[in-house]
């Protein structure tokens, strides 16, 4: 049910609301509860953990139950971009039962989604090993700023930042503005390139090919109906070639599109007897 509830627009904004965040962090706990227990991850997967918030004076357990719940749905996104092929025996998509695998993915997304987690959702774990600690952390906050420039100059952080982008989508206009303007970041050229040895304008193509691929999904994204950005309850708007014309559903039109079936019958039926008629061999006398 859990699936359904955060599919639907209103729901989902209730539940992720700042006074209830017990409701989705228990959620979310016992997701990555059921799936530690299928013993989807390795055995020396360590979950990934960024610096801890400097104690302040009046502070509670509630954001550390919620920053726990933000390393918890960041592993389980991280599930989601796991290679599934054979070579991969500890992907989500080969270890989990069938008739659990959607229903969770989807729940997985829908509440990677939710405000106060999806600053974690988008960011690549990666940028916690390489030192960044952004300053809402400071301030007990989940809203991350966007991913620095010189990080996403990274393959791997932006490999992942696009696979995570692909997974969840966006939620808000500025969330795809901000996006856009960080691909669009590294399609820049160096400065003087006769002074760029052959592996660093190498390394420049790689990226630039990466963020034009995430360029391209996240404009795909915006064709997704009824929610654009939203993977979850959407799908992509099917515009038809040759639309329609009104003059087919008045009453002539009708009965002109009925004779039009009898036509093609009979045209049919025609061409069938043609081709009989040709592989039937000529009987000599």
């Amino acid at each position: 049910r859990v699936r359904e509830v955060l599919q639907h627009p209103e729901l989902s904004a209730v539940i992720g609301d700042s006074d209830h965040v017990t409701w989705f962090c228990s959620a979310i706990g016992c997701i990555h509860h059921i799936i530690q227990a299928g013993k989807v991850w390795k055995e020396e997967h360590e979950p990934f953990a960024v610096p801890k918030h400097q104690e302040m004076p009046g502070s509670d357990s509630r954001f550390d139950h919620q920053l726990q719940a933000c390393h918890r749905i960041s592993d389980l996104v991280e599930l989601l971009n796991e290679d599934a092929s054979p070579k991969g025996p500890q992907a989500f998509i080969t270890k989990t039962s069938q008739f659990l695998r959607e229903p969770m993915r989807r729940a997985m997304v829908g509440l990677a989604r939710l405000p106060m987690v999806n600053g974690f959702a988008r960011t690549p774990p990666l940028l916690w090993k390489m030192g960044w600690c952004p300053s809402p952390l400071e301030r007990a906050q989940t809203n991350l700023p966007p991913i620095p420039l010189e990080f996403l100059k990274e393959k791997p952080v932006l490999r992942s930042f696009i696979q995570r982008v692909n997974s969840i989508g966006w939620t808000s206009r500025f969330q795809f503005e901000e996006t856009w303007a960080s691909l669009l970041g590294l399609l820049n050229p160096a400065e003087n390139p006769e002074d760029v040895m052959l592996e660093e304008e190498m390394e420049q193509s790689e990226l630039m090919c990466l963020a034009i691929r995430g360029i391209t999904s996240l404009l795909l994204n915006t064709i997704l109906r009824p929610s654009a950005g939203n993977p979850t309850n959407s799908r992509p708007l099917c515009i038809p070639r040759h639309d329609s014309l009104p003059f087919l559903a008045t009453q002539k039109g009708q009965k002109l599109g009925r004779l039009r079936v009898l036509v093609d019958r009979e045209m049919q039926a025609m061409q069938s007897t043609r081709s009989q008629k040709t592989l039937v061999p000529a009987t000599s006398t």
